[in-house]
């Protein structure tokens, strides 16, 4: 996720929107909108802290909880700050929209329409850097735009007569802008320190390959417990695929089953889950038939969603020779 780009973007709205009545929502209106920014992961982290699993990200990164959440808190937004219920309502819904927007467009998540529809966004919609530093200095560059933009608006409505008048009560006291500046600064050191924090999860998940390319299985799927956390480093189900990789190296291949589908639900478009899940149904010591059996919807989807991946013709045809070796094995 974009940590600091949340912040940063809703920074952004802030600035652009900004109220200038009534005081109330002119002082919160910035920790407001920063706070609105995480709120499905505040969201998420919570219910993980309850006991959810991490694909609770499905849910309240989703189109259905951002709707669902907008239409809870519209109404106690605007009583607290004195606006219309439709005006909170309509900036609750764009930026927790923006939330899972900015998040889908980084590649971290993939099916924002749950529980509607499966639909999964493409790889190419990537375009936000991974990177922390190059993630950083996009948003920076955004928000100054923004701003400046912000900026000549109201210049220009100022020249029409339209801005700056004599606000009809009087300014937000000085408590309460105090408060909201402390309430800011402490939101975007939290984006500092876990955009830190991801960094070092970043670092992790590199381990975690390192050691797999070593062959060193079971410190692999050590190492990957300490990657997998809250903020996640890879790509959706990339770090379960790492474990089922790492158990059927092992010979676990039961308990890798368990994870390549993990890794499936997360990202069905992510060709070596399937394949790898294919490969290993045949390797598993069971009739050839069975396999078979097992084999048929995952081949099937192998031929169809993924029929023009540059490796699918290697991987059906390592499938095959297992389940030929196994053969001879047995009439040996």
């Amino acid at each position: 996720m974009p940590v600091l780009g949340h912040a940063l973007a809703g920074g952004a709205v802030a600035v652009y929107t900004r109220p200038t009545y009534p005081p109330r929502a002119v002082a919160w209106w910035p920790p407001l909108l920063v706070v609105l920014s995480y709120v499905p992961d505040v969201a998420s982290q919570a219910a993980m802290i309850g006991g959810a699993s991490h694909d609770v990200r499905h849910v309240t990164h989703s189109v259905t909880f951002v709707a669902a959440f907008s239409l809870m808190t519209a109404w106690p937004i605007a009583r607290l700050l004195g606006l219309t219920s439709r005006n909170a309502l309509s900036i609750t819904l764009f930026v927790t929209l923006l939330h899972v927007l900015m998040d889908m467009l980084q590649g971290t998540i993939r099916r924002p329409f749950w529980p509607v529809s499966g639909w999964a966004a493409p790889e190419w919609l990537e375009i936000i850097p991974r990177d922390p530093i190059g993630e950083a200095l996009l948003f920076l560059v955004l928000f100054a735009l923004v701003a400046g933009a912000a900026y000549v608006r109201r210049i220009a409505d100022v020249a029409r007569g339209r801005d700056e008048r004599e606000p009809l009560e009087p300014r937000s006291p000085r408590g309460h802008r105090l408060a909201a500046r402390i309430a800011v600064l402490f939101t975007l050191l939290s984006a500092g320190a876990t955009h830190q924090l991801r960094r070092e999860r970043g670092e992790q998940f590199e381990r975690v390959q390192a050691l797999m390319n070593q062959r060193r299985y079971a410190e692999a799927l050590a190492a990957a417990d300490d990657a997998d956390r809250w903020p996640y480093p890879a790509r959706p189900g990339r770090l379960d695929y790492v474990r089922a990789e790492a158990l059927a190296a092992l010979g676990r291949r039961e308990e890798a089953e368990t994870y390549y589908l993990r890794s499936i639900d997360a990202d069905r478009d992510y060709f070596w889950s399937v394949a790898d899940l294919a490969v290993n149904y045949a390797s598993w010591d069971k009739p050839v038939e069975w396999r078979r059996a097992r084999l048929a919807p995952w081949i099937a989807r192998l031929k169809t969603r993924f029929a023009d991946h540059e490796r699918l013709d290697h991987v059906l045809a390592k499938i095959e020779r297992k389940l030929n070796s196994s053969r001879e094995k047995v009439s040996g």
